[in-house]
């Protein structure tokens, strides 16, 4: 602040209004997009904070038991991880990423109770029909999509201009679920597992599968690849309103001469 408000370097100044104010206090105060509803977070936490979310339904005793008996370890970091829930459901953009930074905080408070939470059959046969759940679910999906492709299949090829490498994403859901199964038969008792077993596949199958193929098309990589077709090999690129992934995905003799000087 002290820098930016008193150096009298102007681009400072532009970077103190932009950082600090635009991105940070006027985008939590009156954000113009990613608009979602005040309970937005809670599904985010059902679904993506997923199995460990699974395991609230019986850590809320013990949170219970741990306010009542002041024990700080648990209570400590879970009313922290609260926190950060409300003071960002009271803005009007969110991202399911804004809410991160509680995962953390809320494993510490789950942290003692967790061996015995797993010792418990019920649990296991939670995580296991859960397991079961995700593998059949990706299977189906995978086999539909590979014989006959759903209308949200479709728009998703068509949006992300993909050709018939798409089928290499719905084999790869296919070979996610089928290991998922294979895994959710061999550890019947075993739910923990069995769940990591899927989703140990399912984080390999995107990084190796699925990425690669919706990068071009999450990024600035396709559309940098066409502007140095459609300029040539040698021609300097002019970027209007660009963004840093623009230069870091440029291609060409322009943009390594800007980059050895």
């Amino acid at each position: 602040l002290w820098s930016a408000l008193r150096g009298g370097d102007p681009e400072h100044a532009s970077y103190l209004q932009n950082i600090l104010f635009r991105q940070t206090a006027t985008r939590y105060a009156d954000a113009w997009h990613h608009h979602k509803p005040f309970w937005y977070f809670g599904g985010v936490v059902i679904a993506f904070w997923l199995p460990f979310s699974l395991a609230f339904f019986w850590l809320w005793r013990d949170w219970g038991r741990a306010w009542r008996e002041r024990d700080a370890k648990s209570w400590l970091p879970l009313a922290w991880a609260l926190l950060v829930l409300a003071f960002f459901s009271l803005s009007p953009g969110k991202r399911d990423m804004y809410i991160l930074p509680a995962l953390p905080a809320v494993a510490l408070a789950a942290a003692p109770f967790l061996p015995a939470l797993l010792s418990r059959a019920d649990f296991r046969r939670a995580l296991h029909w859960l397991a079961l759940a995700l593998s059949l679910l990706l299977l189906g999906t995978g086999i539909l999509c590979w014989f006959q492709p759903p209308a949200a299949a479709q728009d998703l090829v068509r949006e992300r201009g993909l050709g018939a490498e798409a089928r290499w994403l719905w084999a790869m859901l296919a070979v996610v679920g089928a290991i998922g199964m294979a895994a959710a038969l061999h550890w019947r008792r075993e739910g923990l597992r069995a769940l990591g077993a899927v989703l140990l596949a399912l984080c390999l199958g995107y990084g190796f599968v699925a990425y690669p193929l919706l990068d071009p098309s999450s990024s600035a990589r396709e559309i940098m690849v066409d502007a140095r077709k459609a300029a040539g090999p040698d021609a300097p690129i002019a970027l209007v309103s660009w963004k840093e992934q623009n230069l870091l995905q440029a291609i060409g003799e322009d943009m390594a001469r800007r980059a050895r000087h």
